[in-house]
């Protein structure tokens, strides 16, 4: 992944090479799916297969630059509408990235920023009141209590939100 597949996509990207990112996603893909069969096959007691989802998290993190990318190109070819794939890719890997942030970096900045990034793909790809979007949010609030403390007031913390919400757009796509 790091010798291979990290400089190939950051070759597809500093070339605007749609071809070479969506050639990364898909050995991405494969890499990931081989992952979940030996963790399944292995039938490891809960939480070991997330811990070693971990050790390969940064494989999670490309997979969702890589859905971020190819979605933003798709979006470009047909005017506004969203390709639904790439909701479905970019919401999957941001889930995936956000989970294991929250079992072995719980609090994080990277923990805040991905649980933004989450709402607002969620938001964006099944509207701001939809079942997903809540689901987001309350992952959002979780994040922002485990970084930040409960005791922060109402007006303290939706600032905070914000802030992060911000600083995630510039963070994580």
């Amino acid at each position: 992944m790091h010798q291979e597949l990290q400089p190939a996509f950051e070759a597809a990207v500093s070339a605007s090479d749609q071809t070479g990112v969506a050639m990364v996603a898909a050995q991405l893909q494969l890499l990931s799916d081989q992952l979940d069969a030996a963790l399944s096959e292995a039938s490891l007691p809960a939480p070991l297969p997330q811990y070693l989802q971990a050790s390969v998290y940064s494989l999670l993190e490309l997979q969702h630059f890589c859905s971020t990318l190819t979605g933003s190109h798709d979006e470009a070819a047909q005017g506004a509408a969203k390709k639904p794939s790439h909701n479905v890719a970019t919401l999957s890997a941001l889930s995936r990235c956000l989970g294991i942030v929250d079992l072995v970096s719980r609090g994080a900045e990277l923990h805040v920023f991905l649980a933004s990034a989450l709402l607002r793909h969620a938001a964006d790809a099944h509207g701001a009141d939809s079942a997903a979007a809540q689901a987001a949010a309350a992952l959002v609030e979780h994040a922002h209590v485990a970084r930040y403390g409960a005791s922060l007031s109402d007006k303290t913390m939706l600032a905070l939100m914000e802030a992060n919400r911000t600083l995630s757009e510039e963070f994580i796509p």
